[in-house]
């Protein structure tokens, strides 16, 4: 773009971001992630309720751009985002100042500052779309420096409501409220949809120079059946214990879900038999758990609960893994009854059983069919009963209905 008369163009400097995990460098632009962008295919990109991880790393809650500057006025030049008006605030001394909406498809807007230059100024990014910057024009003559913040940093994760999608500003979400109340430094990983005790997360959450941690868990894990009650307490006890590894005295918060429309009734259980005061439960006895093992160094209770976690999920998984297996005999053997030989072979049924859904990249890829005939297959697959298709955004996935109801069990 033509930068205005009387301005100068300072190209984006990684320096001047705060929030983020990891940074993508592209052509003349930085976008932060909130997951390491060099393992990023290493993320879920499966959906739920219309976010999948990826996605969800990808927009720049919490995000900020921490600047020293003693111009009056800047402005700020981003990747256009065709799809949606996009709001940003300025920020100083902890007290919002401005907010300014970004029109869909427009890549420059204006902050005014009015005051002296000896104080941080932090330009907060969307909150729920992603954010590529480029530049910041201010008038020639003016200087503008990273401002590295070495504040307490604050880590939460959490869901939706971490997220705070739905905010009206991107410093009035909850953790950047909570953050500006008790000057700290935050990075938000709240994904919406996606807050399952994953252990890359985990990693990240670990790897952080965090000085506390406010994790909130279960919304997601119950509205998606990704945890019973074999595998929740474990898999919350070992996020922990990960943190711990490179934060053995920082401080922990783990929160139970604050308030859940759709699972509060204490008779509503999902498909794998947990309820929300089920989750509240647990996550009480995690945290009395870890108290008595880390701080009176009780072992043996954790010891005997960790085996018998192990014994119970083994027998449950061998159970899975032959159920599986038989499902899959009886799907090749009616694949084989009512499909051509052109459509049917072995390695096209084995395919389905990988994960619940498949899409044609999937055939693609196991080089059984190219792009037009793995489409064709998916169709028969369909047909026959086997498939069930859901177009999702300009994708369409194909749901083995028989693996995921054996799953969902």
């Amino acid at each position: 773009m033509t930068t205005e008369a009387g301005l100068q163009r300072l190209p984006v400097d990684a320096g001047w971001f705060q929030g983020h995990v990891s940074l993508e460098q592209g052509d003349g632009f930085i976008r932060p992630w909130r997951l390491p962008f060099d393992e990023i295919a290493l993320y879920t990109e499966a959906w739920w309720i219309g976010w999948h991880l990826i996605q969800q790393a990808g927009e720049s809650t919490g995000v900020r751009l921490r600047l020293m500057t003693d111009a009056p006025r800047l402005q700020v030049e981003c990747l256009p985002l065709a799809e949606r008006d996009r709001l940003f605030d300025m920020v100083v001394d902890n007290e919002l100042c401005q907010t300014v909406t970004l029109k869909a498809g427009a890549s420059c807007l204006d902050f005014v500052l009015a005051r002296s230059s000896d104080t941080p100024i932090e330009i907060w990014l969307p909150h729920n779309a992603p954010c590529a910057v480029r530049a910041i024009h201010l008038p020639k003559g003016c200087s503008l420096t990273p401002a590295p913040d070495r504040r307490r940093l604050l880590v939460v994760h959490g869901s939706s409501i971490t997220h705070s999608q739905g905010a009206h500003s991107p410093a009035r979400t909850w953790p950047a409220v909570a953050g500006r109340l008790h000057d700290l430094n935050v990075i938000n990983l709240g994904f919406s949809g996606q807050c399952h005790a994953h252990t890359l997360v985990a990693r990240v959450l670990r790897d952080l120079p965090a000085d506390l941690y406010l994790l909130k868990m279960g919304v997601n894990i119950h509205g998606s059946n990704s945890l019973n009650g074999i595998t929740f307490m474990p898999n919350v006890a070992g996020l922990v214990r990960l943190i711990r590894e490179k934060h053995p005295t920082a401080p922990i918060a783990l929160v139970s879900p604050i308030r859940y429309a759709a699972g509060e009734d204490r008779q509503v259980e999902n498909a794998v038999g947990m309820s929300i005061p089920k989750f509240r439960e647990q996550i009480a006895d995690t945290v009395g758990r870890l108290r008595r093992v880390t701080a009176e160094q009780d072992w043996e209770p954790w010891i005997c609960y960790m085996l018998d976690a192990v014994e119970q999920t083994a027998s449950f998984t061998r159970q899975r893994i032959l159920a599986i297996r038989a499902l899959m005999l009886d799907t090749m053997q009616m694949a084989k009854q009512r499909l051509t030989s052109r459509v049917y072979s072995k390695e096209l049924i084995e395919l389905l059983f990988r994960q619940p859904y498949i899409k044609g990249q999937f055939i693609v890829d196991a080089g059984i069919a190219e792009r037009k005939t793995a489409a064709s297959y998916l169709k028969e697959l369909e047909n026959i009963g086997i498939l069930k298709s859901s177009k999702i955004g300009t994708a369409v996935l194909y749901l083995n209905t028989g693996l995921f109801e054996l799953l969902s069990k």
